[in-house]
């Protein structure tokens, strides 16, 4: 009887130890509750087509991505993917605006920093690509 105890003890440990994680299956991933101080940077075709350097804060909140810098523009907050790369989180966003365009974001978070790319399609055939990065606002 010992003897099977003991069988039976190594075989569930064997199973336990093989298996699938549940917590890591189940992961839910977001980067809500966050905020990005970043400079978003125009390369150098978007330069020659008058593409600029602006400072802007990328907000995360309630599944959607907001670019402060955009609202002016007609952007508005929008729903953002997220998914797990090694260490890190890599998002995507799109966003629209009847007035401007169309902004395709993607990015990652490694730490407290981002970096990433946005593309500014506008609205009069325009494609600008810019790249930003910065760090995570602290908490207020």
């Amino acid at each position: 009887m010992r003897q099977f105890l003991l069988g039976l003890a190594l075989l569930v440990g064997a199973i336990l130890a093989f298996a699938p994680s549940a917590g890591a299956k189940d992961e839910v991933l977001s980067l809500d509750g966050t905020t990005y101080k970043v400079a978003v940077k125009p390369d150098d075709q978007a330069m020659k087509l008058g593409g600029k350097e602006f400072d802007d804060e990328l907000i995360f909140k309630n599944g959607k991505l907001t670019s402060s810098a955009c609202i002016p523009h007609g952007f508005q907050a929008s729903p953002y993917t997220v998914r797990r790369s090694g260490d890190k989180l890599v998002f995507e966003c799109v966003q629209t605006s009847t007035s401007s365009g169309k902004n395709e974001w993607k990015g990652q978070v490694d730490g407290d920093r981002i970096t990433g790319t946005v593309i500014m399609n506008k609205q009069d055939g325009k494609v600008l690509h810019y790249h930003f990065s910065g760090k995570k606002k602290a908490s207020s």
